[in-house]
């Protein structure tokens, strides 16, 4: 199972510590995202997009060891998993809107070095609009594994704070009315790569379905 949790790792993978992708490092984009318009938001903040990028990055660890991503595939994942909520509105509503923003932050931020790749990076990010859209045929592994990063935060230890306050704030609900979406929410949900299978899977998906009830019968007793 992943530690989930991230503390000190951060520097170590903007910083390409361990040669998992082409480049000296992520520097220049971590600069723009530290400073995105929605840093600050309740659950689609600086937070979100680190632990969607950390994610990304042990996925790309996994990977790297079975020789089925490239160190320039693993980059394009990166900077995908940074910017896939740059800009996002903190609030319900269609996500494709959101998408867009982040795709226009991108090709603002952009650096030259990676400008020949953007089209492919462009479609990582699309892959994470929620409800997840058909993206005809099979996700590419990059796809699949963002998808599952995406949902992921939903597992760390702070879950509680993140779901039932954080993103609550953004919807306009109650903790109790947010414990009672997770449950639908992981009643349905389903990791695409194998990455996601291993280090998440069902077991860990029953164990937070069982924390969730407990949780409610508590707060509804």
């Amino acid at each position: 199972m992943l530690d989930r949790q991230f503390t000190g790792e951060i520097a170590r993978m903007i910083q390409n510590q361990d040669d998992l992708y082409t480049g000296v490092s992520l520097a220049p984009y971590f600069r723009v995202i530290i400073n995105a318009p929605n840093i600050h938001h309740g659950y689609h903040g600086l937070r979100h997009m680190l632990h969607v990028t950390w994610v990304c990055y042990h996925a790309c660890k996994y990977y790297s060891r079975l020789g089925k991503l490239s160190k320039r595939d693993a980059r394009n994942l990166l900077i995908a998993a940074l910017f896939h909520d740059y800009a996002h509105c903190g609030k319900a509503g269609d996500d494709a809107i959101n998408i867009e923003a982040a795709l226009d932050g991108l090709r603002e931020h952009i650096q030259d070095v990676d400008r020949d790749h953007l089209v492919k990076i462009s479609i990582i990010i699309a892959a994470t609009q929620f409800p997840h859209a058909d993206l005809g045929g099979t996700p590419s592994l990059c796809e699949q594994i963002i998808r599952d990063a995406d949902i992921s935060q939903a597992f760390g230890t702070t879950w509680i704070g993140d779901i039932a306050a954080g993103f609550g704030s953004e919807l306009d609900k109650t903790p109790i009315e947010m414990l009672e979406q997770q449950l639908k929410f992981l009643t349905f949900i389903e990791f695409h790569s194998d990455f996601g299978k291993v280090f998440f899977g069902q077991d860990a998906i029953n164990a937070k379905l069982r924390e969730t009830e407990d949780l409610l019968s508590i707060l509804k007793a």
